[in-house]
């Protein structure tokens, strides 16, 4: 049986194309299985701007959370290139290669050849700054989770739920680290950590986040859109505080991640079962 791999790559600036390998992933099976570097200080010297979606990524894998690339109908070449390709900011796949090894035997030969730090999905140890962006979207991810399944059931949470969800704006499509979608998208996060250096890329980081909202509330005006944040360890920082001005000129909810599953449950309380054509 032919099984397919890819290097899971590490590039914090596309234009500069600097790249580390970070992990491995074959496509065979009962379901892909990945391998991850244990630590990330090799992709930390190149930057750490979108380390957060390395860890998201790690976290979706834990979880068993592969998306389409979890259907072993998308496992030819043209498929999953064309899925892999989709990946083209701070992490990226290479192209889906071939190989007829046993699919275990091939993932440790992978790790082997591509990985000079070596472990697996759980072990990658986060850094203080790195937790603050993964922690406030796994949280939101599995606040909203909750809420839908206890709303309409895990049936319909599964349905409903996307994880780094592409939803269409005015101006462009913006990527949501979590969004409920039923042909059109009712409820939608982006996370955000604060516990970061205060520097340009966090403030672009803010208005892009505020963009994205805003962009996407222009286009579906009853979504219930937020900015789930980790707060800064100082008060009065000026990334935050500009997080606070655009939050209230633009009307965009901003969420303590502390306050996710409050603010879950008020919105999905919101979302009728006649809406998405289920039943409680």
């Amino acid at each position: 049986m032919t099984t397919l791999y890819s290097v899971v790559q590490y590039v914090p600036d596309p234009i500069a194309n600097e790249r580390v390998n970070i992990g491995v992933a074959i496509f065979a099976g009962n379901g892909p299985k990945f391998r991850f570097v244990s630590r990330l200080d090799k992709a930390r010297s190149l930057g750490r701007e979108g380390l957060g979606t390395v860890l998201d990524l790690m976290a979706d894998v834990r979880e068993r959370n592969f998306g389409p690339l979890g259907a072993p109908e998308n496992w030819s070449f043209d498929k999953l290139g064309q899925l892999l390709g989709k990946w083209q900011n701070t992490v990226q796949f290479t192209p889906p290669r071939a190989s007829t090894k046993d699919a275990d035997l091939l993932l440790g030969e992978l790790a082997e050849l591509f990985l000079h730090d070596r472990g697996d999905a759980d072990t990658l140890v986060e850094s203080p700054e790195v937790v603050g962006h993964s922690t406030a979207a796994r949280e939101v991810k599995k606040a909203v989770k909750d809420a839908l399944a206890t709303r309409l059931g895990s049936g319909a949470a599964r349905q409903l739920l996307r994880s780094n969800a592409p939803l269409q704006g005015r101006s462009g499509i913006h990527d949501f680290d979590i969004a409920i979608v039923n042909g059109s998208p009712l409820v939608a996060a982006r996370a955000i950590s604060f516990r970061v250096k205060d520097d340009a890329r966090l403030r672009n980081a803010v208005d892009a986040a505020a963009f994205a909202i805003s962009d996407v509330t222009k286009v579906f005006r009853k979504i219930k859109a937020a900015l789930v944040y980790i707060p800064p360890t100082q008060s009065n920082t000026e990334a935050f505080e500009r997080a606070k001005s655009l939050g209230k000129k633009l009307h965009i909810p901003l969420v303590d991640h502390t306050e996710s599953a409050n603010w879950a449950t008020r919105v999905v309380r919101g979302i009728s079962a006649a809406s998405v054509g289920l039943l409680v």
